[in-house]
């Protein structure tokens, strides 16, 4: 028979130990989600960037797959970034640019974290910057950024 007394230790042991294990795996998720937004974040202002470039570059057209980029000098040559780009950021390369043309920097999203957290980097990714590359040659200059 257990006394009453090392029963309840027990029980207040095992209690603070399932919750000590329950607040250690939040905080390595809420690190693990962090990390994940925060490559998104800049992997996404790259990502827009380097496409608005390739906009620019060939009069409007939207790019087709990724390899069209490769068509456009960028400052970050290392294979490692445009892998991990490719890794965090979802691209819709069957999207029409004229239709982006119309679109606010709220409604566009062609370019989005492939997480699903829910983040929204549009301001920080300069989209608003993309969509006016856009129109300047799909004649929706007077559109809303």
């Amino acid at each position: 028979m257990i006394p009453k007394e090392l029963f309840s230790r027990r029980s207040a042991i095992v209690l603070a130990i399932v919750v000590l294990a329950f607040a250690l795996g939040y905080v390595v998720w809420g690190g693990r989600r962090a990390l994940i937004v925060s490559h998104e974040a800049v992997m996404g202002r790259i990502a827009t960037r380097w496409i608005r470039d390739y906009v620019a570059a060939n009069e409007g057209k939207w790019p087709t797959q990724w390899e069209d980029l490769n068509t456009i000098p960028n400052a970050w040559g290392n294979p490692k970034v445009i892998t991990t780009i490719q890794q965090r950021i979802v691209v819709d390369f069957k999207v029409e640019p004229a239709s982006l043309a119309t679109q606010s920097v709220a409604e566009f999203t062609a370019i989005r974290p492939r997480s699903g957290y829910g983040v929204d980097h549009r301001e920080y990714w300069e989209v608003g910057e993309l969509l006016c590359t856009l129109r300047k040659y799909h004649g929706a200059e007077s559109m809303p950024k």
